[in-house]
């Protein structure tokens, strides 16, 4: 990734720090308000969406009974944020929307991973060029970083090695390297890179993790929302969009609890009411310089642990220009248009 652009992006953290990570507050205009169980007409319905992007990427084996997040990236999409036209004042509002900070949260989880775990591994050159590079959409799921795109598997194949990685064996239509200092393994194709570092979270065989993520995206591994209701329906409660993002455990938790892993902490409910017990959130998101669609879907646990109307209308979604919530059950979706951005250096 561009120095700039990476620098830019990853100065959203701190709007995702301070809003969507840490937790939102009761308060907004609450203006378009549309309280009806249904999405606003214009908005994308909720109803028969295809799985999110990760969804293939994230194996039952991988992610059975852990906390676990990916996220998905149009790379091509993902604007420069340079003319952010947000006012101090909207900026400090927007951190206390958790509708508004949790798609930045994902797109900076999605960033960071980008930018250092792909680094000293020879292929960090694919994702340097967003709109114009080779990489069309970036995948961080089920312990790795998976790139899809157009490649030069002989160009990166040099790279990787001069990079100080070995061919190991080739497998699925993948090429695999190790690195001989840092254990990471590197797969390549002509369309397809997956890295897996040897210290990412719940990996013991950086390996054996590539070859799971090879057979996850030909089909050959069980998608975790097969073996997981809950999850399945995150995976079609939101439409496509540039950022795509979830978090999920199999077992329940209060909503504004902090989860015990750093990986799955971006819930961002920590400072509210919202104490009913969820499985997982997924977000959904577009964004230019200076607007925002925004769409959050919440897992419950049951019909039964679903907050009430007000309370999440309290605490979701405040600074909206207009805000549909829709409930179905144990599934809560709330979407959300803004007509400005987090400032990137707020």
């Amino acid at each position: 990734m561009d120095r700039r652009q990476f620098v830019k992006i990853a100065g959203m953290a701190s709007v995702a720090a301070t809003g969507g990570l840490a937790g939102c507050q009761d308060g907004g205009n609450g203006e378009g308000d549309e309280t009806e169980d249904e999405t606003p007409d214009g908005n994308d319905s909720t109803d028969g969406e295809p799985p999110a992007r990760y969804n293939e990427w994230v194996y039952a084996d991988a992610n059975a009974d852990r906390e676990m997040f990916a996220v998905s990236l149009d790379w091509q999409s993902i604007p420069n944020m340079d003319d952010s036209q947000a006012t101090p004042d909207e900026n400090e509002a927007l951190q206390n929307d958790v509708l508004a900070t949790t798609p930045v949260s994902f797109l900076f989880v999605g960033a960071f991973s980008v930018g250092f775990g792909l680094a000293q591994l020879g292929v960090d050159s694919v994702v340097q060029e967003q709109g114009d590079g080779p990489t069309e959409f970036v995948h961080v799921a089920s312990g790795g970083i998976v790139l899809e795109g157009s490649y030069d598997e002989e160009s990166l194949a040099q790279s990787v090695e001069g990079a100080g990685a070995s061919e190991v064996e080739e497998y699925s239509g993948y090429t695999l390297y190790e690195n001989d200092t840092s254990g990471a393994v590197v797969a390549l194709s002509s369309e397809t890179i997956i890295t897996v570092q040897s210290s990412s979270d719940g990996v013991d065989d950086p390996l054996a993790r590539a070859k799971g993520l090879a057979d996850a995206g030909a089909g050959d591994e069980t998608p975790l929302s097969q073996n997981e209701a809950a999850f399945a329906d995150l995976m079609t409660a939101l439409p496509d969009r540039a950022i795509m993002g979830t978090s999920f455990s199999s077992e329940a938790r209060p909503l504004n609890s902090t989860p015990d892993s750093g990986e799955g902490s971006q819930t961002g409910f920590s400072q509210t009411d919202l104490d009913g017990n969820i499985n997982g959130i997924a977000s959904s998101a577009s964004l230019s310089e200076e607007s925002m669609t925004s769409s959050l879907a919440i897992r419950y646990e049951s019909e039964g642990e679903v907050n009430d109307r007000s309370a999440l209308e309290a605490a979701i979604g405040t600074e909206a220009s207009d805000r549909s919530v829709t409930i179905d059950g144990p599934l809560v979706v709330i979407e959300g248009s803004y007509s400005t951005v987090p400032e990137p250096n707020a």
